[in-house]
């Protein structure tokens, strides 16, 4: 597992794949610098890290299939997935893939947030700044998308780039509806991209009074699409459905 792990990283080492997680997250601190700067007086802080949520929220459906695009086409471009295909335990080379993925997504998270405290600290735009509602929007952040990078990896791995992005800007589009809309009943599980705003909606208006059970339930579910997608994997003969 270690000498898969160590593959992998070096395999990315020479792409664009750390450059596109660098490049979001500069270009995300850049652009809300200059939004604390201008409506600084317009919006408390509470305010602010609402709107930077909605934001995330918006983008990062399109972000998570470019990604795990640039991911896919590595793996392509190397052995055309005759190495994944070849090894006896193929299920251990896709969950390194995914952690791979879900660890550049975490740091990118941790790295933006830390950017966007700093950025308020240094340029004393804020003199209150709650630290526990920034660190606690950021785990749902990554936990709730955690599903959402295994259902673009799936799309990727049988359908190509093309079916991901698509499914991405469709997501986008939802967020419009979830931003303004209140999920309630069985729809606030069997629609996944809404999960985020739901979390930091509720850490926002009562950091100390979570729906725990929520939680649970997401848990669970994000741990059947691993299961499924592991066992698609399993069986998957390298083929997409355009070949």
């Amino acid at each position: 597992m270690k000498n898969i792990f160590v593959s992998e990283i070096i395999k990315t080492k020479n792409s664009y794949y750390w450059i596109t997680h660098l490049l979001t997250v500069i270009i995300g601190s850049l652009v809300f610098t200059l939004y604390f700067a201008i409506y600084r007086n317009t919006f408390d802080v509470i305010d602010n890290i609402h709107i930077i949520m909605d934001v995330i929220s918006f983008v990062l459906p399109v972000i998570i299939s470019i990604v795990i695009g640039l991911n896919t086409i590595l793996e392509i471009n190397s052995s055309n997935f005759f190495r994944i295909l070849s090894y006896k335990n193929r299920i251990s080379i896709l969950l390194t893939k995914l952690t791979i993925l879900l660890l550049s997504f975490l740091i990118s998270i941790l790295v933006f947030m830390t950017s966007i405290i700093a950025i308020m600290l240094l340029f004393s735009l804020y003199t209150n700044i709650p630290i526990i509602i920034f660190i606690k929007v950021s785990m749902f952040l990554f936990f709730t998308n955690i599903i959402t990078y295994i259902f673009h990896l799936f799309l990727n791995y049988r359908f190509g780039l093309g079916c991901s992005l698509l499914f991405g800007f469709f997501e986008t589009i939802q967020m419009l509806f979830y931003t303004n809309t209140e999920m309630i009943g069985i729809w606030q599980y069997i629609l996944p991209t809404s999960w985020s705003v739901q979390l930091y909606r509720e850490v926002i208006k009562n950091t100390d009074n979570l729906n725990y059970s929520k939680i649970i339930i997401m848990a669970i579910i994000t741990a059947i699409a691993l299961l499924i997608l592991c066992i698609w994997f399993s069986r998957w003969s390298g083929k997409k459905s355009y070949e």
